[in-house]
């Protein structure tokens, strides 16, 4: 409750919130959210109906690009564009084979990632092929840390 003990303002928005308090406070906030992430991480149930969901959606999407009859490289890639600072997202397509590249601000590379589709040599045929951008930032080896934590601001 730090941030709504120092917050004067009227928004209910919490980068609105945590943006108008001085570096200190601001600093004690993040810890404090940072502690409390870490807590819950290691507890997320993959057998949850809402994960269970999220596989099923992504096999869905695997199987409409596999069986379409449009042969364009990009049509094989799926960009999967999430707020979320867990690793759900990509475990799911792991842990289920999908091919995938996760871009965060601690894994950027200075490549053109989203010109990558896998290739399968055998069968001479693209792969569909998952691309996860985190905008906010994520967890690295099951924890998050400050400086892969990006807060929107205005």
């Amino acid at each position: 409750m730090l941030l709504e003990e120092k917050y004067t303002g009227d928004s209910t928005n919490f980068e609105d919130k945590l943006n108008s308090l001085q570096e200190e406070d601001k600093k004690l906030v993040v810890d404090m959210f940072l502690e409390e992430f870490n807590g819950f991480i290691g507890n997320i149930n993959y057998n949850h109906q809402d994960i269970i969901d999220i596989k099923e959606l992504f096999k869905n999407i695997y199987e409409l690009i596999d069986k379409k009859e449009d042969r364009q490289i990009e049509s094989f890639k799926c960009n999967i564009f999430t707020l979320n600072y867990d690793d759900v997202v990509e475990n799911t397509l792991e842990n289920n084979s999908y091919f995938n590249k996760v871009i965060t601000v601690d894994k950027f590379v200075r490549t053109n990632i989203f010109d990558m589709v896998c290739f399968n040599y055998k069968y001479k045929r693209y792969i569909p092929t998952f691309i996860v951008t985190k905008l906010h930032g994520s967890v690295t080896k099951g924890k998050l840390n400050s400086d892969t934590v990006i807060y929107p601001r205005k």
